[in-house]
């Protein structure tokens, strides 16, 4: 054990100094510096009392100049450290906790310190006893799943495929979130292995292809690794993010195609990119200003309410008031229970007009956008869809009875989605001439008291689109922006995270 009584310091590195013998009195330390995580918590304390910054990269992706590529088992290992680290400093804490107990006893005749010892000493076995035992019952999972999969499509029967999606389906809890101490998922396993069976299978099922392990890596990142072009396209056509704008802390998929100079993976993601229409990249270049200042450490708080200025410690929180006119709450069942909610909605609007009807199947996505289409068609739909954004081959049928073929699914959603900034960027258009557009005096002033023009914009825009309404030819334009745009974002971010049918 390191019992750290002094350390030789000038008098100008601490207060806390001696004059007399120019000596730093550091406090006792019950770090074992014989140990790695031991060491990292001393030099830790170094750290403190010298002011001396200790942040660990909490996630990292290295390139191995020995092996040529990205070093996966660096970054993982990294991560492994990072988790001994927090549990050292839990077992710490416990063992203060237990010192200080024993030192209030020691004028009692409680003699239990032996057997508390022993307990710990049991408990420490070894390190690597909990990481074993995550990974063990994640193999299982893997193992269990392959077997099936690989029967399944061993199978002479074809409804045993039918049957295994079904199993999966039913059974999604008991794999989809399972992972291995590195949070690395099925998916990431059946990448790293290469089973082309596997991740067919998952991805068809729906597993979320942009899953990160907790170092970092995505699917997509661990084939570009592997460098298998034919893995890469099946993640890209499940809607993998492939643009370096989406990794922050990582190096992104086009860099790493680069870095290991894979000119097909490279022409993958270009053939990509050359479906950007103009509007996607306004898009990006109105998110990437509004998050600048959060890329750069600046977090200037938004504070607008009249003339009175809050505190800026103050927590501001978004609350769904359901009992408020317009609100919807989305109701999941199937096509019966739809056409029933319907039915009851158009029997007694003023008591049921909060319900809104989502199918709650898996073509739940298709039938959204249909049902956007059919709302907004008499409205210039279609004609926005041909003549403004340029997407001539999406027809009537797209929408309607192919919706589920020929990748129509991923393009509609692409078109619905573009569709809804258009009217966005046509509504900021109509704001800026109108009477609710701040004058320059006010947003001068908004922008010397709070240092930014956000709540004045947001609040007369909301004032304008109120006021709009009004009419009912805008309202019903509108819904692009006040309706199907939210809900879209809302069903796209419940599949993300997992729960998709339990929107509120």
């Amino acid at each position: 054990m390191d019992i750290r009584n002094s350390c030789l310091v000038s008098d100008e590195q601490s207060p806390r100094c001696n004059e007399k013998s120019n000596t730093l009195i550091l406090p006792l330390s019950l770090e074992d510096n014989s140990t790695l995580t031991g060491g990292a918590a001393c030099l830790a304390e170094f750290g403190k009392e010298f002011r001396i910054p200790c942040n660990h990269n909490d996630i990292t992706l290295p390139f191995d100049d020995k092996i040529e590529n990205f070093s996966i088992e660096s970054a993982r290992k990294h991560h492994d450290f990072l988790l001994r680290v927090q549990e050292y400093k839990k077992e710490m804490e416990v063992l203060v906790e237990k010192l200080i107990l024993c030192e209030k006893s020691l004028d009692t005749d409680d003699v239990g310190i032996e057997e508390d010892e022993e307990k710990d000493t049991e408990n420490g076995a070894g390190e690597n006893e909990q990481f074993q035992k995550v990974d063990g019952k994640f193999q299982k999972v893997v193992d269990k799943l392959s077997a099936k999969i690989w029967s399944a499509h061993q199978s002479s029967d074809p409804d045993d495929l039918s049957r295994l999606v079904q199993y999966m389906q039913l059974n999604r809890d008991s794999w989809e979130k399972a992972a291995n101490h590195h949070g690395s998922t099925i998916l990431h396993h059946a990448v790293e292995e290469e089973n082309l069976t596997l991740i067919k299978t998952l991805l068809n099922v729906g597993v979320n292809p942009n899953v990160k392990e907790k170092c970092g890596a995505t699917p997509l990142t661990l084939a570009i690794i592997k460098k298998n072009e034919e893995i890469v396209k099946l993640l890209l056509e499940s809607y993998a993010e492939y643009d370096d704008k989406f990794y922050t802390s990582v190096p992104g998929p086009r860099t790493m195609a680069q870095k290991l100079n894979i000119p097909s993976i490279e022409q993958l993601f270009d053939d990509l990119s050359m479906d950007e229409t103009h509007c996607d990249k306004v898009i990006w270049d109105i998110v990437e200003v509004a998050t600048v200042g959060h890329k750069q450490g600046i977090h200037t708080p938004i504070i607008f309410d009249n003339d009175t200025e809050e505190e800026s410690s103050q927590v501001h929180t978004f609350s769904y008031d359901r009992s408020r006119p317009g609100n919807k709450t989305l109701v999941v069942g199937d096509q019966g229970t739809n056409k029933i909610n319907r039915s009851v909605r158009a029997k007694s609007a003023g008591a049921y007009d909060w319900v809104g009807e989502v199918p709650g199947d898996m073509h739940a996505k298709g039938y959204f956008l249909e049902v956007c289409k059919k709302t907004m068609g008499p409205g210039g739909f279609m004609c926005v869809l041909h003549h403004v954004i340029k997407r001539h081959k999406l027809n009537d049928a797209a929408f309607g009875d192919k919706k589920f073929q020929n990748q129509n699914l991923g393009k509609i959603h692409e078109a619905v989605r573009d569709i809804c900034m258009a009217y966005g960027l046509a509504a900021v258009q109509l704001y800026k001439k109108s009477e609710f557009f701040p004058t320059e005096s006010e947003l001068t002033d908004h922008l010397n008291r709070f240092n930014n023009h956000n709540q004045l914009l947001l609040e007369t825009f909301k004032r304008w689109l109120a006021k709009a309404s009004e009419s009912r030819k805008f309202a019903y334009q509108s819904q692009m922006i006040t309706l199907f745009g939210p809900l879209r974002d809302l069903y796209k971010t419940r599949i993300r995270e997992g729960d998709a049918w339990c929107c509120p």
